[in-house]
């Protein structure tokens, strides 16, 4: 759908029934799942928030499949892989810093003994550069395979 809507290709129906058999699939899970949790919880505004959870999840459904699209569409025009992976990874700098700045402001974070471990710094200098190189593979995978791949190679 996302693919039709972005760029006006169409799929063949074997894909587009693949994908409704996921959606289907992630309905009937969440129905099943309602069920046997509403069983357990006491909670009276429980189904409330499930489908709160539902919603967010279809959500992060739908910018997970743009993702791909987006980067594709902007390897079409001419954008080269490093600068758009620095660009992505600076972007996500930005939208953590308020999360940042909330936190010291409200929080225990410049207090806490884990900012002297060096292993915590360790630990997340290490997540920090898998993250990027996770970035620069995707990017590569979207850029030689389809959009479409992608996403079903990394489901």
């Amino acid at each position: 759908v996302m693919s039709y809507l972005v760029f006006g290709n169409s799929q063949p129906l074997n894909i587009i029934l693949c994908c409704v058999g996921v959606t289907v699939g992630f309905v009937v899970n969440t129905l099943a799942e309602r069920d046997v949790l509403e069983s357990m919880s006491s909670s009276p505004d429980f189904v409330s928030q499930l489908f709160k959870g539902c919603i967010a999840g279809l959500i992060s459904s739908f910018f997970v499949a743009l993702y791909p699209i987006l980067l594709n569409t902007s390897f079409l025009k001419g954008a080269d892989t490093w600068q758009k992976s620095i660009n992505i990874n600076c972007m996500s700098l930005a939208w953590y810093l308020p999360l940042i700045a909330y936190e010291i402001g409200t929080g225990d974070l410049l207090a806490s003994e884990a900012l002297r471990d060096p292993h915590f710094w360790l630990f997340n200098f290490a997540t920090g550069t898998v993250g990027f190189l996770l970035n620069v593979v995707a990017m590569l995978h979207v850029r030689y395979t389809s959009p479409l791949t992608h996403m079903i190679v990394g489901s």
